[in-house]
């Protein structure tokens, strides 16, 4: 069955996937049911109905159990800069990667005394940077500094270039930023 011929029940903002007769493509070559499948579709709710032993439920732990881990890794690593600013990476690459990374960036303002932070990641062949503040730092300059942009407290920049070189090139951005402020 190809993805064309997947039913849909509903159109518009309120879609519906029936999945129940789409299960051998869902799952493809795999042994279990790969959510991330049924989550790539644009729509407000996603429904899985299909037959039990398929691993609808194992498939959704281990992507939230996988989404965990990698926040994890990303607050670890974490360095701050001027006592204020979180700055941090990860090298796992997943397809929601750009979503792990925002929601890592704003646990990283939890952080007592941090105002703002950066994390970087990589996805496919390119960096994605997700930056939040407090307010006091204002991120859409710096990520407009790197070809990027958003708002005051919530901006983003997606950079072709390695891992490395970027989070080298976000740090150089901030300690100009910082110098500029004093």
């Amino acid at each position: 069955m190809t993805a064309e011929s997947r039913p849909e029940v509903l159109q518009g903002f309120h879609r519906l996937f029936i999945i129940a007769h789409t299960i051998p493509f869902l799952i493809g070559e795999a042994m279990w049911y790969d959510v991330n499948k049924t989550l790539s579709y644009n729509c407000l709710f996603n429904f899985v109905v299909g037959p039990r032993g398929v691993g609808k439920t194992y498939s959704c732990k281990r992507r939230v159990i996988k989404d965990f881990i990698t926040k994890a890794e990303i607050i670890q690593n974490a360095k701050v800069i001027n006592n204020n600013i979180c700055l941090a990476y990860t090298k796992t690459e997943t397809d929601n990667i750009n979503i792990v990374i925002a929601q890592a960036a704003d646990e990283l303002l939890n952080i007592k005394e941090v105002e703002a932070s950066f994390v970087l990641a990589r996805k496919d062949d390119r960096v994605f940077i997700s930056a939040r503040s407090l307010g006091n730092i204002n991120v859409h300059v710096l990520m407009e500094n790197l070809g990027g942009g958003g708002h005051r407290d919530m901006a983003g920049a997606q950079l072709d270039t390695s891992l490395e070189k970027a989070y080298e090139m976000v740090k150089d951005t901030i300690q100009t930023y910082i110098k500029e402020e004093e």
